[in-house]
């Protein structure tokens, strides 16, 4: 398959030496993978959230680690899939979210870093799907790399990990656990994402001072930055602020949802669709000034991605004997025994550091005139977004910064 050009997708010339965004508005094709994405995300999310704590996850990195799983699935394994990330036609989601990726994360020189890359490992000889190969290499720009999982499961292991770690700048340095790659292994696919951005405006390390926050468990101090500035955009709902805090260059936020009410996080969560986060964004509006109240944090977070899956309707997959992904390895028997998805998010006065990695391995069967304020003191939702499309790359909550 090859990528066929979007209706609006086209190519501008550098301005100077920063490569201007390809994708600057979304086309009806786009906006199936942008909706079936940012869709996803919430139901991650609301899955991740029924368990206490932080969290931070990268749906995205998710989605492109198992939409390239879904390439080479059939049958009723594919079509939990596709529903799950409310695909509609299976060629253009694979060429449109692969045109998506290549451009947030392709070569440019912006002022920030959003790298991502895709990589699958096969046993050495082994057959795969002549359909699924080409999906891979176009689509997901993802490589085959040839690896004796059979006769050396541990150096396998340490490759993948080692790649992994790479990518994400040493941030996610095992993704995979011993355990996980084993003799019976036949395929690893595996994205990692990496994110750093400064903000438009920083904020002052000499104004970063302890304050108060309210946790679920009660009132703590935590390193709070401040600053007072323009070219926010904020939005008040009913028992809701939504705040965006850009980074250099505008085309990246950070978007903070913070409940009027101390314990308002939980009854947020249960309200959370993707249209009503659309419509949430849709009403941010540019404020002449606001003062803002962030915690400084950082946060490592692993999602129990089977689970998780699971429970959103991705079963058959994992289950030996009933799996169809033939697509990936014609007439052979196999499932996913191996899912892995963490990130790591630092959030302090210069800017933001975020990365992810997903792995799967599959085994053969056997404005007003006072300035606004906004003090991010007890539990909130945030996630980073990209402007230009509205996709969600990162999503997360803190109920204790510390």
């Amino acid at each position: 398959m090859t990528r066929r050009p979007l209706a609006l997708f086209f190519l501008t010339a550098a301005a100077g030496c920063r490569d201007a965004r390809q994708i600057t508005a979304v086309d009806a094709d786009l906006g199936v993978v942008v909706d079936g994405s940012n869709a996803f995300a919430v139901d991650l999310y609301q899955q991740a959230a029924l368990e206490d704590g932080n969290l931070f996850i990268s749906p995205f990195s998710i989605t492109s680690a198992l939409s390239m799983v879904y390439a080479g699935a059939e049958g009723e394994t594919e079509a939990q899939i596709a529903a799950a990330m409310g695909v509609g036609d299976e060629a253009s989601w694979h060429e449109n979210l692969g045109a998506l990726a290549d451009d947030l994360m392709g070569e440019h020189h912006r002022a920030y870093t959003l790298s991502g890359a895709n990589r699958v490992w096969a046993q050495e000889d082994l057959e795969l799907g002549a359909d699924f190969e080409t999906v891979l290499d176009e689509d997901y720009l993802a490589p085959v790399e040839r690896i004796d999982f059979a006769g050396d499961a541990a150096g396998a292991l340490h490759d993948i990990n080692r790649w992994v770690d790479r990518q994400t700048h040493g941030y996610i340095p095992e993704l995979f656990q011993s355990g996980d790659i084993d003799a019976s292994t036949v395929v690893a696919l595996c994205n990692a994402i990496y994110f750093e951005a400064e903000w438009a405006e920083a904020f002052e390390e000499d104004d970063t001072v302890d304050r108060e926050f309210r946790t679920p468990s009660g009132a703590v101090q935590v390193p709070t930055m401040f600053h007072n500035g323009e070219g926010y955009e904020l939005a008040r709902e009913d028992g809701l602020t939504v705040l965006a805090l850009p980074y250099e260059d505008l085309e990246l936020d950070m978007v903070v949802l913070l409940p009027d009410e101390d314990d308002g996080l939980p009854a947020l969560e249960a309200d959370l669709t993707a249209e009503a986060l659309a419509g949430y964004l849709t009403d941010l509006t540019p404020t002449a000034e606001v003062q803002v109240y962030l915690p400084r944090f950082t946060m490592e977070y692993e999602l129990p991605l089977q689970a998780t899956l699971e429970a959103l309707g991705i079963v058959d997959m994992f289950l030996p004997g009933v799996a169809d992904l033939t697509g990936m390895i014609p007439g052979a028997e196999t499932y996913v025994g191996a899912a892995r998805h963490k990130a790591y998010v630092e959030v302090f006065e210069q800017g933001t550091r975020a990365a992810a990695a997903t792995g799967f391995g599959v085994n053969f069967t056997s404005a007003p005139a006072e300035p606004e304020e906004v003090r991010v003191d007890h539990p909130f939702l945030f996630l980073l977004r990209d402007r230009l499309t509205d996709t969600i790359l990162f999503i997360g909550r803190v109920e204790d910064p510390r």
